[in-house]
């Protein structure tokens, strides 16, 4: 066909020109006949040379090969499950149960303290979406794994996104509604009890502390909350 025939010819056009810029010693005396054949090609022919040639190029100034460009990839995700992770693998991680605590100490917290446990919670993702790009970042720099910057971005932008979707699922909404729902469950069921009061108030005055009736029926969905976490 038409197209196939163009293909071909293409190829033919990026050969020629490759031989003729790249080769020297024996090769070297065809450089003018080969020249003089992709002078005499369509412009489009000339375009498809030019555009296989660059690309060939741009791989050889990487300096790697696809094979080595895998191993490069895999040996950088080695080194980093070896790495200690300290978003994930520390007790900085427990920053993501703060939102968690927060909706189980509603009831001892003041007004702001549930949205400043979110904030920080949050702010703990978004640390760890932060980390998780630069790595991914580093990685498709070192192993020129990408043709472009756009295309690296586009490739880190990814990663960013499903780190940050995954850990505000996860860490953050999820369980946060969980805990609520429990917590707020727990507080209907024992208002609605007539003699749950009565037996605050009995546990408060068997406490040695100075503890309210109030403050001892406000304990059990806290208590709920944080054995549920």
């Amino acid at each position: 066909s038409d197209f196939t025939r163009t293909t071909m010819a293409a190829r033919m056009a990026a050969r020629c020109l490759s031989r003729a810029t790249a080769r020297v010693g024996g090769g070297a005396s065809r450089a003018p006949h080969q020249a003089q054949r992709l002078a005499r090609a369509s412009p489009s022919l000339r375009r498809a040379a030019g555009t296989k040639v660059r690309a060939q190029q741009t791989d050889n100034l990487t300096g790697l090969t696809e094979a080595e460009k895998e191993a490069c990839v895999a040996e950088e995700l080695v080194a980093e499950d070896a790495e200690v992770d300290i978003w994930r693998d520390t007790p900085v991680r427990y920053l993501g149960y703060a939102n968690e605590c927060g909706e189980a100490l509603r009831a001892f917290l003041p007004a702001g303290g549930v949205p400043a446990t979110y904030a920080l919670a949050i702010g703990y993702v978004l640390a760890d979406t932060v980390d998780k790009a630069l790595k991914e970042w580093k990685i498709s720099a070192k192993c020129k794994t990408d043709p472009s910057n756009s295309v690296r971005s586009v490739r880190v932008a990814a990663t960013s996104i499903d780190a940050l979707t995954w850990q505000l699922l996860a860490s953050v909404f999820v369980p946060g509604s969980v805990i609520h729902l429990i917590v707020a469950t727990t507080t209907r069921a024992l208002e609605s009890i007539e003699p749950a009061h009565d037996a605050a108030a009995a546990v408060a005055m068997a406490l040695p502390l100075d503890v309210s009736a109030d403050a001892v029926l406000a304990g059990i969905p806290t208590a709920g909350g944080l054995l549920t976490i």
